[in-house]
């Protein structure tokens, strides 16, 4: 209702479209809220969601595809800035404890992913033995190898689902290093949809590193 105010006052009418490319930790707590706020204050706005892995939403910014996006790591493509750094954490269930010396059982995403060499890196500077347990394409697959047991995984806290938790020192895992969310614009100078819905992404991101 602000935001409808807002652009009420403001004699804002806002028309076009926006297609717009997310990562899948976003899809399922953070996306609607964001893109519901965004339909509410300009309903006339047609918003095309993409919801995908970073490299997959790479090759369709590539294909002139996207006006705007979020993506992990420092994708090679242009017009993009770092907006915030997240902690790596290990993923698994409450209580999971690797014994030193054993080798840890990894749920990864399918390579290229952004989460999984620096994991790996983690593990052998540290001199752990670990094997590849299960992989995947999407992130519910890495969720339920979680649950299930079959491993550990590494992400944000972003998106984390019951019963998993972030893993702390007494799980023998290793500290992992922060991952860059960055934020990619098709032109310097967006149309006046993608630009709003940019300023919403950035009010409306869930956490500030």
């Amino acid at each position: 209702m602000n935001d409808q105010a807002v652009a009420a006052a403001r004699g804002i009418a806002i028309g076009g479209s926006v297609r717009f490319g997310v990562p899948q930790d976003f899809g399922d707590s953070w996306l609607p809220g964001v893109l519901a706020r965004f339909s509410r204050a300009h309903p006339s706005v047609l918003i095309e969601a993409r919801v995908d892995r970073a490299n997959k939403l790479v090759e369709r910014i590539a294909e002139g595809g996207l006006d705007l996006a979020l993506m992990w790591g420092n994708p090679p493509v242009a017009n993009t800035v770092t907006v915030q750094r997240l902690p790596m954490v290990w993923i698994g269930l409450k209580g999971y404890a690797v014994p030193r010396g054993a080798t840890v059982p990894l749920a990864l995403f399918e390579s290229p992913c952004v989460f999984r060499q620096p994991a790996v890196e983690a593990l052998e500077r540290t001199q752990r033995p670990w094997r590849l347990a299960f992989t995947s394409p999407s992130l519910s697959g890495l969720w339920a190898a979680a649950v299930a047991g079959l491993g550990v995984t590494v992400r944000t806290a972003l998106g984390l689902r019951s019963p998993l938790t972030v893993l702390g020192k007494s799980s023998g895992l290793p500290k992992l290093p922060q991952i860059a969310l960055s934020l990619y614009t098709a032109q310097p100078e967006p149309p006046r949809a993608v630009a709003r819905l940019r300023e919403i992404l950035i009010e409306e991101l869930p956490l500030r590193g």
